[in-house]
């Protein structure tokens, strides 16, 4: 098995030239905590948040960085292409998550820019050209769609969604003992199952769980249930059935506070690696059920492979816990029916000790020589909880209290699931590497970029055109690119190349001019020609290109007709210069062949592949060492 894995994947795994190697000589683990920031990660290693193993263990034995130097643009498919290659994004071609289609301004843009490049050499393939074996679990790029984007084993990075998730919120008026307006339920048309019993008319919802395809017809039911015999109406517990008369389909408790398991359906076609289970969550459970809150998880698979790790996943009870609910985090927060930051913190934390129970698994059952391991949760929870600036729309001081607890839980459970991680390794034969490729910086305001230039003086020829449009703005995080339609150049273009340059310096000045309070806006505002400092000066990029100052996040247009707007939203983005502090990521090392020491720069994220790669002793991406 390993030699015809190896042996396939080394002939088509991104299309790179065989060269002669040695076989691998160690082994590593790259675990990635997109959008994790040095600065945080360090304010806790002093106050002592961290446990034994896990984070604490790469400060007191391994190598420290003081940061890891991120690459322009600071975006996560960039970024995650320097980390996998050692190359700058646009070497490659790729300066931002989306960009215009083929040339052409006027296209829709292009879907999000592929994280495993046709052509790209990667550490992934190095390891597997040298003879050795990959293992990869949520790693961009090894999503198990073909067999050049396939590891020995892994988690492929996408889930099948099922149910969506839902959130009830109710009063009083809408629990009954009735069943469908036909009469009393509890002596004529449902039952409590007889290990139950209820000192309280036990009341009943209908919960809309309707399958959206074999199973259209099953209905789950909540009850809710008074089990403290005192006199007094005090509900105290939710019943969960399959059925809709819950004797027939008791599942079980549901306490407040806590999670329930719920297995939708019955295993069949469409079972993955895991049964399809919701989590339910009473979030408030009033005595006298004049407010209930109930939180039910959506469900998703995730496909393990292959064959042999499904089974061994299986045997130790494993279910994907599905991606983070943002959406009920939002919700929640501005008092409506979804979840609190607490329990954002518990979704993280199952979310990640499920990817770490894979990584587990699959030392134990094949053990490869390299381990690509992703744990993409921060993005998420600094999107929705890094309120740290007054002038961000939402702000209060109790709430930012609040949120600034979730955070340090969500480290802490992080470095939970790394101790886990790292008991399982033998760090005298293997080095372990932690390394975020950049960090997310605050937003408090937006800045519509079309806006910018059509209020701009002197671009009316640029932005008042009634054709077609010649240009067009690609905006991600703190970075946009502004493309014009050159004739010559471009797919229909409209520009005179003369007329387009002297349009494009018009822009930048336009850019550079926008002013908040006073204050500018832009970090940077470049034309193609000036960005070669920052790999940027490459076709792929615009024509300008304009970088935003820490704060503000760059939109081609926004509902309102003003230049910058402070808006309610996204509390965090990545896309700043690589050059910002605030912008670096992390860099750790421990294990085989790592010394102990605090390095005095941060290394480039550029940089990361050959380490690992000399780690294992092959040569790195691209062949040089």
């Amino acid at each position: 098995m390993r030699f015809t894995i190896a042996a396939c994947a080394a002939t088509v795994l991104l299309a790179v030239p065989a060269r002669a190697t040695t076989p691998p000589s160690g082994r590593a683990i790259l675990v990635h905590l997109p959008g994790a920031s040095s600065a945080e990660l360090a304010r806790y290693e002093r106050e002592g948040l961290f446990g034994e193993g896990g984070f604490r263990l790469f400060f007191e034995r391994g190598e420290v960085g003081p940061g890891l130097r991120p690459v322009d643009p600071t975006l996560p498919t960039a970024s995650l292409i320097a980390l996998s290659s050692g190359r700058k994004p646009g070497e490659v071609g790729v300066v931002a998550g989306r960009l215009p289609g083929s040339g052409d301004p006027g296209a829709a843009e292009a879907a999000e820019v592929d994280p495993l490049p046709a052509g790209v050499d990667s550490l992934a393939a190095a390891v597997v050209r040298a003879g050795g074996r990959v293992g990869a679990v949520l790693w961009p790029g090894l999503d198990n769609r073909a067999l050049e984007r396939r590891a020995e084993w892994g988690l492929a990075d996408r889930d099948t969604t099922g149910y969506p998730s839902r959130s009830l919120k109710l009063t009083r008026s809408e629990w009954t003992d009735e069943r469908y307006g036909l009469g009393p339920g509890p002596s004529l048309y449902w039952a409590l199952p007889p290990t139950v019993r209820s000192y309280s008319t036990p009341l009943t919802t209908a919960t809309p769980f309707q399958r959206p395809h074999q199973r259209a017809d099953k209905i789950y039911e909540l009850v809710a249930i008074d089990r403290t015999d005192d006199g007094v109406e005090n509900y105290d517990g939710i019943l969960v059935s399959s059925n809709v008369d819950p004797k027939k389909g008791f599942v079980g408790i549901a306490e407040p506070g806590a999670w329930f398991r719920l297995e939708l359906g019955e295993p069949g076609a469409d079972r993955r690696s895991s049964p399809e289970v919701a989590w339910i969550k009473v979030m408030e459970l009033q005595p006298d059920l004049s407010a209930a809150r109930i939180y039910v998880s959506g469900t998703a698979f995730a496909r393990a492979y292959p064959a042999s790790l499904v089974r061994a996943l299986a045997a130790e009870g494993w279910e994907w816990a599905g991606r983070l609910d943002e959406a009920a985090l939002v919700e929640g927060l501005a008092g409506g029916y979804g979840i609190d930051e607490q329990t954002f913190v518990e979704l993280v934390e199952r979310f990640a000790a499920r990817a770490v129970d894979v990584a587990r698994a699959g030392l134990r059952s094949s053990p490869p020589d390299l381990v690509l391991l992703s744990l993409p949760v921060l993005d998420a929870v600094d999107r929705r909880t890094l309120l740290v600036d007054p002038r961000q729309v939402g702000y209060r001081q109790e709430l930012a209290t609040r949120l600034a607890a979730a955070r340090r839980e969500v480290w802490r459970a992080l470095d939970r699931q790394i101790a886990r991680l790292l008991a399982d390794v033998d760090l005298g034969t293997t080095a372990v590497f932690l390394v975020s490729g950049y960090a997310n910086v605050p937003i408090h305001s937006e800045v519509d970029v079309r806006e910018a230039l059509r209020s701009a003086p002197g671009l009316a020829e640029l932005t008042g055109r009634s054709d077609r449009s010649a240009y067009a703005i690609t905006a991600d995080g703190g970075v946009a690119h502004l493309r014009l339609s050159v004739a010559g150049r471009d797919s229909g273009g409209l520009l005179e190349p003369a007329r387009a340059r002297r349009l494009a310096r018009r822009t930048r000045d336009a850019l550079e001019g926008v002013r908040d309070g006073g204050q500018p806006v832009f970090e940077r505002v470049l034309l193609r020609s000036q960005a070669k400092r920052w790999g940027l000066n490459v076709p792929a990029s615009g024509d300008v290109i304009a970088l935003a100052r820490p704060g503000y996040r760059l939109m081609a247009a926004t509902p309102d007709v003003v230049v910058v707007a402070r808006r309610a939203g996204e509390l965090a983005a990545p896309g700043f210069a690589a050059s910002d502090p605030a912008s670096q990521g992390v860099y750790l090392a421990v294990g085989s062949g790592v010394r102990q020491r605090r390095l005095g720069t941060p290394p480039r994220v550029t940089e990361v592949a050959a380490r690992v790669a000399r780690a294992i002793g092959v040569p790195p991406p691209g062949g040089k060492r």
